[in-house]
């Protein structure tokens, strides 16, 4: 008479001394000792990590004609700040004060240091090699200001009255 498929090797065989009883697990024999084995291992207790909370669903703002979106900035927690929009066009020879006329002719504002970054990341191609002012003015200098070289990241504060580029951003806070 055959058995039930051994609980080790899962193939049919003959099975002595009543093992197949109900309720009992049928092991060949000359698996015993590698059952046994595997009875004395601790039992892990398996514990279900608690189910993630949902991600708050981020609407990006309406972005007009020309406009990029160019990311969202972070708070120093690590929350959501607001959204940079980069609005279209440049100045491509201005100082620091014709970068800030500017950025206000456009009904936005210059960039700080940190959304130059941000717009470095994520629109590398949309910006020339060039350097671009940012609106902070050096804190050890007056005669100074921070920009940003989008060829190859490098920020530095120089003389305010250099010409090079400028751009408008516009930011939309996140409630």
């Amino acid at each position: 008479m055959k058995g039930p498929h051994c609980k080790i090797c899962n193939t049919e065989h003959w099975l002595r001394d009543g093992h197949n009883l109900p309720g009992k697990v049928t092991v060949k024999p000359e698996h015993k000792e590698k059952v046994l084995k595997q009875a004395a291992r601790p039992v892990r207790k398996i514990v279900k990590p608690a189910p993630a909370k949902a991600a708050a669903a981020i609407v990006i703002p309406p972005i007009k004609k020309g406009e990029l979106w160019s990311g969202i900035m972070l708070k120093e927690n690590g929350k959501p700040d607001y959204h940079l929009i980069k609005l279209p066009g440049q100045a491509d020879k201005t100082n620091y004060a014709g970068s800030l006329a500017y950025a206000k002719k456009q009904g936005g504002e210059a960039p700080t240091l940190r959304d130059l970054a941000l717009m470095r990341t994520n629109l590398r191609k949309q910006f020339q090699d060039k350097w671009y002012w940012s609106s902070e003015e050096s804190r050890s200098s007056s005669g100074w200001a921070w920009m940003q070289n989008f060829a190859n990241g490098s920020q530095l504060s120089y003389f305010k009255v250099i010409e090079i580029c400028a751009v408008a951003v516009r930011r939309v806070l996140i409630s």
